[in-house]
């Protein structure tokens, strides 16, 4: 029997809403942890709300022998032209192919993860994606890199790696059509994800 093909229809990317970036913001400010160091004020700077980041690692943590993964949703926005990305929640994905080394999406997990987005009353966008690497540092693999050049394109979209060996959760991002690597991010505190998410 052949594999089902998946349509997604037509995409449509709308572009950044602007809105306070949450630094600027004097309720937030004392709220806010920078994490690694952030690259300069050109690129897009990562905020992640402290729910979603705990969710990765929980995750990471509760399976030590397989990568898992999923996609992270939250919202794309700018500041007096500034691009960033809010982090938010984050979906599991169901019915992978994982081993201690690689962890590939099948048919399944898309429409599980279609299921999901749909299903949900709060519409936010898929803002990027992560996974583990149990046994290895937080990189991005050749295999990892197809996924995110196919699947996660736009400049605003980013990757988490979390190495469960190195207790680290590493951010990705696009600069230039390229990838780089572990460029750090603001984690919003739980007391104040609220007052973002407005």
């Amino acid at each position: 029997m052949d594999d089902p093909v998946m349509s997604f229809g037509e995409l449509k990317v709308e572009g950044a809403q602007e809105r306070i970036i949450p630094f600027e913001c004097e309720t937030l400010r004392p709220r806010l942890r920078k994490v690694w160091r952030i690259l300069p004020d050109d690129n897009l700077t990562i905020f992640m709300h402290e729910k979603a980041c705990r969710a990765m690692v929980l995750e990471a943590y509760d399976n030590p022998e397989v990568e898992i993964g999923g996609v992270m949703l939250g919202g794309y926005y700018t500041h007096k032209e500034r691009p960033f990305v809010i982090v938010e929640d984050v979906v599991t994905a169901q019915h992978v192919l994982s081993s201690s080394h690689s962890l590939k999406f099948t048919h399944e997990t898309w429409g599980a993860i279609t299921r999901e987005l749909a299903n949900r009353k709060e519409k936010r966008r898929t803002v990027g994606w992560f996974h583990s690497h149990p046994k290895s540092a937080a990189f991005l693999s050749e295999d990892d890199q197809f996924i995110h050049h196919h699947f996660f394109n736009q400049p605003w979209q980013v990757a988490v790696v979390v190495s469960v060996r190195d207790s680290v959760l590493a951010t990705f991002q696009w600069r230039e059509d390229v990838l780089v690597g572990r460029c750090g991010y603001y984690l919003i505190e739980a007391a104040a994800s609220e007052i973002v998410s407005r």
